[in-house]
């Protein structure tokens, strides 16, 4: 697609109203007829030859009228004189011109768009107002009287380059442009732009009216229609910007350039980025073709069994070059440049020649002089199958490409995305890289003792297989009792001596091996090593299970080192006293006449430990924790920590040879196994899988993020302006640089996949199995918010839950294989998990054990509820004092069966109860008064003159006992 400037665009707005002014609308007119002449076919340039007519915009906005009559509360409706002016305007301009021909309203003038400030009362006269859309004026108008305002317009360009920015300067590239003029005031704190004018608007004003045979506006409907021309100053869009000027104007020509590929707009951010995982696939491609007269053979590695497949060999190749092996004799090395599809050359004709642009970034690069079209042979001559016409119009030549600045430079990136469809070998195609492309230094290892005497040992079929030692440091290093490999061990490390360089990530002294570091998920642990083993048995392979498995060793070391560092102060601290002691003796000495004083010697016999590092190779397994470096704290200068610091992991002490990250998909750039990849110091990478990305494009950013692609995974916009349609032919391009796939349909004549078969084996579940499957079934309906009774009907409002019924549904056919298949689901009360049944594979006795316990306990907890909310309201009902039966209610407030009737007739029984203990205790009392009143005290009881007999006492204390009872 060949790109002509100036570009078009055009938009279509409703202008109400309260949107324009119409004594403004009626002088224009007036001016308009008046000066029909002057003004018809108004020619577009620019006053300065310097000025390159970039764009032309045309906004088309339809005037609706006012309301005939106005409406005021509590009075009667008034004939609305805007609707007078409106009407007046629209029949002059009826009897002017004619349908569809504009009226010039007023010329090009670079002040008819101004930015759209709206002043408020309640800011005071001195008030900063506020910005919003932009307005029209007629040119010269103050800006108080203008003539209509417009709302930000609708873009997807704005979606496109910055998703989230809600600033006034990014919402169109109209007012972009504003605020970019130095003429204008700025609307931002930060300093981001010059003295320098980098766009000129020129903008127009026209009106024209339509037939419109509706209502009674005697048929005619009236347009405004606003005519902008950009214009870009080539002397200065060249000169940069800070950082904030720079993104503005990349937005602005971001808006104005088309792009090669098309744009959706009202496209969603997930529909874009499910079209960007879509387009990922479909752009990768497999390796190329071998070169002509290059022998197949230097492809497949002496120590490897297996034969490699032609594609396999093609795929081999190109991983090597990826990783800048010297055995291909490559006659150039990589160059320092963007990927393919960044850049793309324009012409803007024979005054102002060719500029390369990148739209990524919104740069732009001259070049010294205007070379020939560019020609592109149609007919495939010379063309690599694997371009696509994105890729091949950016219209570029070598001259021009040495000319561009560079952003994302991969030439440091030596490694590779190996995504093979699955069964096409990337496990073997791994081994041979790590067969064929060894470190300079590193020689191959020797078979062992008894390797050689072991018959067939190349044999794809050896047994027994050996077994694969772990790595312990409280064992050693495994494999060294062989002399054969003891002595390559020695001549490996002599070979690396003093080869340590700082890597800035760890933050320490890694010490350079010749070691591929394979981390793969603990479920392909025994694949890797058995693919290993078969292919190529002369590979020496470890297992490193992880920190916790090496945490013992380390303490162990780390208490011998306190020891050692502690026995060595003691004889520091024992010698110092002896010398202080043997100079005491000189000082006395010719006080003891002349006599020989012993003294004692400060030697002291030492141990030398002598440590052998062994270069082996690793495989890792998923539990990986982060070995990030100790923060930087305030300490004492007095103190000595080293004894104290913390241990470090292995994996980042050493500079790996090659790291192979295989299924990276699943750990994705935030998980902890991905940060403690990122960490490791490596020369080469390889990442490997097969489905790179599971169901989001942004798992694409683990894998840039393995592969130390820079600035990308660190750079939100960037990433997120990669996945947009304009921004294909960039996106295309970085995943070619650094990615392969070969797909069974495209190597299908290379060799022969055995014919497909299927067979339905129909299973029976147990009981327990069945159980265990009916009760979460119920579960899932809770969370589904379906009803237990498919009969029933579902609520009006009830919508289905997509992403959540398809998790229930994998669920359900995982306790089909087995009842504690997939257990990891989110945690969140009953109705949002399963009964989890642990790790451990059990046996349907012991799950059964383990589903009594676990409804046991629940069934307690449940019970504990519901006591705690019978007790408070039992406690809440005590509270109503109008309730004279308050207290037997609470006590029956559990029992659902007793009602009001049932309190009642215990309430009666009680009462007849107490009355009935009453009449003895009435009849003693009144005994004990004798006939006299119980309010009324005995005669002299209370005096306190007159002295009382122990009868008298005693009979007081039982009266007043009797009256509180």
């Amino acid at each position: 697609m060949v790109t002509t400037f100036p570009t078009t665009s055009s938009y279509f707005v409703e202008l109400e109203h309260h949107a324009y002014e119409i004594d403004q609308l009626v002088k224009a007119v007036e001016g308009a007829i008046k000066n029909k002449e002057k003004y018809a076919a108004p020619k577009v340039s620019s006053s300065r030859p310097s000025h390159l007519h970039l764009h032309t915009c045309t906004i088309e906005s339809s005037l609706f009228p006012p309301e005939p009559t106005l409406q005021y509360y509590g009075r009667a409706e008034q004939p609305n004189p805007a609707y007078d002016f409106f009407t007046t305007v629209r029949e002059k301009i009826a009897a002017t011109t004619d349908p569809f021909s504009p009226l010039t309203l007023a010329p090009p003038s670079p002040d008819v768009v101004r930015p759209g400030y709206q002043y408020h009362r309640y800011f005071g006269p001195t008030g900063k107002p506020t910005l919003s859309g932009t307005k029209v004026y007629l040119p010269g108008a103050h800006k108080k009287n203008h003539l209509a305002s417009l709302e930000p317009l609708t873009s997807n360009a704005r979606h496109e380059w910055h998703a989230a920015s809600k600033a006034w300067d990014l919402e169109h590239w109209i007012q972009t442009v504003l605020a970019l003029d130095p003429a204008v005031d700025g609307n931002r704190k930060a300093i981001y732009r010059d003295d320098k004018k980098r766009f000129d608007l020129s903008s127009g004003l026209q009106i024209c009216w339509v037939p419109d045979g509706e209502g009674p506006g005697a048929g005619i409907e009236l347009k405004l229609l606003i005519t902008i021309d950009v214009f870009v100053n080539m002397e200065a869009i060249f000169t940069s910007l800070p950082d904030i000027g720079n993104d503005l104007v990349g937005f602005v020509l971001h808006s104005l350039i088309p792009s090669q590929t098309t744009t959706t707009q009202g496209v969603s951010e997930s529909e874009t980025r499910a079209a960007a995982l879509r387009h990922f696939y479909s752009c990768l491609r497999p390796a190329p073709d071998l070169p002509f007269n290059y022998s197949a053979r230097q492809l497949q590695p002496k120590e490897m069994i297996s034969k490699l497949l032609p594609f396999q060999t093609r795929t081999l190749r190109l991983l090597l070059q990826r990783e800048q092996a010297q055995a291909l004799d490559q006659d150039k090395k990589p160059i320092r440049s963007d990927p393919d599809g960044f850049w793309k050359g324009y012409d803007l004709g024979e005054e102002f020649g060719r500029v390369g642009y990148r739209r990524l970034t919104g740069d732009l690069v001259p070049f010294a002089q205007r070379h020939q079209p560019v020609k592109v042979d149609r007919k495939g001559k010379g063309r690599a199958h694997s371009q696509t016409p994105e890729l091949e119009m950016d219209n570029l030549i070598d001259e021009e490409r040495e000319l561009l600045s560079t952003m994302l430079d991969l030439s440091g990136v030596r490694g590779t995305m190996l995504c093979e469809e699955m069964g096409l070998g990337k496990t073997v195609e791994a081994i041979a890289l790590v067969l064929l492309h060894r470190h300079p230094l590193s020689k191959p290892r020797p078979f062992s003792t008894q390797e050689a005497e072991t018959p067939n040992h190349g044999s794809s079929s050896r047994a027994p297989k050996e077994v694969v030692p772990v790595i312990d440091l409280l064992k050693g290093a495994p494999g060294l009792e062989d002399d054969a490999v003891h002595k390559w061990v020695i001549e490996e490390n002599t070979a690396f001596e003093g080869r340590q360089a700082w890597d800035e990530n760890a933050k320490l002294d890694v010490t350079e091996v010749a070691t591929t570091l394979i981390v793969t998920p603990p479920s392909l642990l025994k694949q890797w090593v058995s693919e290993m083993q078969r292919h190529a048995p002369s590979l020496r392979i470890c297992v490193y299970e992880g920190w916790k498995s090496l945490q013992k060793g380390v303490e162990k070391q780390r208490a011998a080192r306190l020891k050692a560092q502690g026995a060595k102060n003691d004889a520091a601290k024992k010698r110092k006293n002896a010398q202080f002691r043997n100079q005491t003796r000189k000082k006395y000495a010719k006080s003891n006449g002349g006599a020989r004083v012993k003294q004692e010697s400060d030697e002291e016999d030492g141990e030398e430990d002598v440590a052998v590092v062994v270069d082996v190779e690793e495989e890792v397994s998923q539990d990986l924790k982060v070995a990030v470096p100790v923060p930087p704290r305030s300490r004492r200068a007095t103190a000595n920590y080293q004894l104290n610091e913390r241990p470090r992991s292995p994996l980042v002490m050493v500079e790996w040879w090659r790291v192979v990250m295989d299924e990276v998909q699943l750990h994705g750039d935030q998980t902890d196994a991905a940060n403690m990849v990122s960490l490791i110091p490596r020369k080469n990478s390889l990442a490997v899988s097969g489905t790179p990305a599971r169901a989001d494009v942004k798992d694409l950013l683990g894998s840039l993020k393995f592969l130390r692609v820079p600035i990308l995974p660190h750079d939100n916009r960037l990433w997120h302006r990669l996945q947009q349609p304009s921004f294909r032919p960039a996106f295309e391009g970085l995943f070619k640089s650094i990615a392969v796939r070969t797909t069974k349909k495209e190597v299908a004549g290379e060799f022969n996949l055995p014919h497909q078969s299927r067979f339905v084996v129909p299973i029976e579940l147990s009981a327990i199995e069945l159980h265990y499957y009916n009760d979460t079934l119920e579960r899932t309906k809770e969370r589904l918010q379906l009803p237990a009774d498919p009969r029933e009907a579902r609520p009006a409002d009830w919508v289905l839950d997509r992403a959540l019924f398809r998790s229930c549904l994998q669920a359900l056919r995982q306790i089909c294989t087995h009842i504690q298949v997939g257990q990891a689901q989110a945690a969140g009360g009953r109705g949002d998990q399963r009964l989890h049944l642990g790790r451990a594979l059990m046996t349907m006795t012991e799950a059964l054990n383990k589903m009594i316990t676990d409804h046991t306990s629940e069934y307690l907890i449940e019970t504990r509820l519901q006591l705690r909310k019978m007790v408070r309201k039992a406690q809440l009902t005590m509270l109503d004092e109008t309730n004279d039966v308050r207290h037997l209610t609470a006590i029956n407030v559990g029992d659902f069966s007793c009602g009001c009737e049932l309190t009642v007739q215990l309430y009666e029984k009680v009462r007849a109860t107490i009355l009935k203990q009453l009449v003895p205790v009435r009849e003693h009392l009144a005994q004990l008064l004798g006939g006299r009143e119980d309010s009324v005290e005995p005669a002299g009881e209370t005096s306190p003159e007159k002295p009382q007999t122990q009868q008298e006492r005693d009979r007081h204390a039982a009266l007043t006992a009797t009256r509180q009872t």
